[in-house]
């Protein structure tokens, strides 16, 4: 399993680096995140209790990896050879949409399958009356929340990408589909 993750990592997350670290998500990712933690209206909320959201997150990262497993099977299964053939080519910018379509999919898995294990950390880990919000002191246990709040919130935000980006394959592959018919 440790060599899988290392070839994703070299095969799969290295060439695609920019497409990670330069992509809209993060960026909304860590934005929501400081708002979230340096919330300007504290009072008008209870504080983010650790058990409640960890509970939450474990159910949540869960059913998503099975949907997103199954979404991906479905885009490696189901398409035509003739449309992935289409997908495959080159574009203009050097990037094979096929691929990262595919990329996508499997990142997001990736991503949704850390944030779960780090809700196994916290939850064997944090107090589950430890808060999420920033109380005026930084330490260890405070910082790593932060990250795990930051990795929710851009599992998240990847999901979206993932359901836009099966809505747009969608829709292009009835599109080819119909075109077939019609010739």
């Amino acid at each position: 399993m440790i060599e899988d993750i290392v070839a994703f990592i070299r095969k799969g997350v290295i060439p695609n680096y920019r497409m990670i670290l330069f992509s809209e998500n993060l960026y909304i990712s860590f934005a929501i995140t400081v708002f979230f933690i340096y919330q300007p209206m504290k009072d008008l909320f209870q504080p983010y209790k650790i058990g409640s959201v960890v509970e939450f997150a474990s159910q949540y990262n869960l059913v998503t990896l099975g949907f997103l497993i199954t979404a991906l099977t479905l885009v490696i299964g189901i398409p035509s050879r003739e449309f992935i053939s289409f997908l495959s080519e080159k574009r203009d910018n050097g990037r094979v949409p096929y691929k990262d379509l595919v990329f996508v999919f499997s990142w997001t898995i990736f991503v949704h399958l850390i944030a779960f294990l780090i809700c196994l950390i916290i939850s064997t880990t944090f107090s589950e009356e430890f808060s999420f919000i920033y109380g005026g002191a930084i330490d260890g246990a405070m910082l790593f929340s932060w990250g795990y709040i930051f990795i929710q919130i851009y599992s998240g935000i990847q999901l979206l990408s993932v359901i836009f980006a099966t809505i747009f394959v969608a829709s292009l592959y009835a599109q080819h589909l119909a075109k077939l018919e019609n010739s």
